[in-house]
C-alpha cells in the first residue's frame, strides 16, 4: 500500500466507445445540441497492453465540449485496443474518465504501488492533443469505470 495518495484533477474528458461514430455525432448534435465535434484519426506510435508491446491500433475519435469537460467518442478502426474488448463485452457506452496531468510518471508509479494494473499505455502525437503519453488504469473491478491518465502536451 502506498504511503501517499494523489488526487485527480478535474475531469478532462468522458470517453465513450461507439460502433458508428458518424451516426452518434449526428444524433447527439441533432437531439442534444452537442457540438461541433472535432474528428481525427488516432494512431499511437507505441502501444503496450498489460505491459507487452503490441502492434499499434487505429481509432477514429470525435471530441466536443460538454460543460467544463470534453466528450470523447471512440470508434475502433484497426487492431485490438481495449476499446474493442469493451465494445464486445458491454456494447456502446461510457468506458473511461480522462484526467490531464503534469506528473505522468508519478501517477504511473502510484498506480503500480497501489497494485492497480496498467491495462494499456500509449505514446502518440496528433494534431488535436499534440505529443503525449497516456495509460488506462484497470480499476474497473471496483466501481466499473476505467481511469485514463493523459500527460499534458510535452
Amino acid at each position: 500500500m502506498a504511503s501517499r495518495s494523489l488526487k485527480f484533477p478535474n475531469v478532462g474528458h468522458i470517453g465513450s466507445v461507439v460502433k458508428n461514430i458518424d451516426r452518434v455525432i449526428e444524433y447527439y448534435s441533432r437531439v442534444f445540441g452537442i457540438g461541433p465535434f472535432e474528428i481525427y484519426d488516432f494512431r499511437p506510435y507505441k502501444t503496450w497492453v498489460r505491459g507487452q508491446e503490441v502492434r499499434p491500433f487505429e481509432l477514429k475519435i470525435a471530441t466536443a465540449d460538454v460543460g467544463s469537460a470534453k466528450m470523447e467518442l471512440i470508434q475502433v478502426i484497426l487492431g485490438d485496443p481495449p476499446h474493442r474488448g469493451f465494445l464486445e463485452v458491454h456494447g456502446e457506452g461510457l468506458q473511461h474518465l480522462g484526467f490531464y496531468v503534469q506528473n505522468y510518471d508519478e501517477w504511473k508509479s502510484y498506480a503500480r504501488e497501489e497494485g492497480i494494473e496498467i491495462l494499456c499505455e500509449i505514446e502518440a502525437e496528433d494534431r488535436v492533443r499534440g505529443r503525449r503519453r497516456a495509460f488506462y488504469m484497470n480499476s474497473g473491478g471496483i466501481g466499473g469505470i476505467l481511469f485514463e491518465i493523459v500527460e499534458k502536451e510535452r
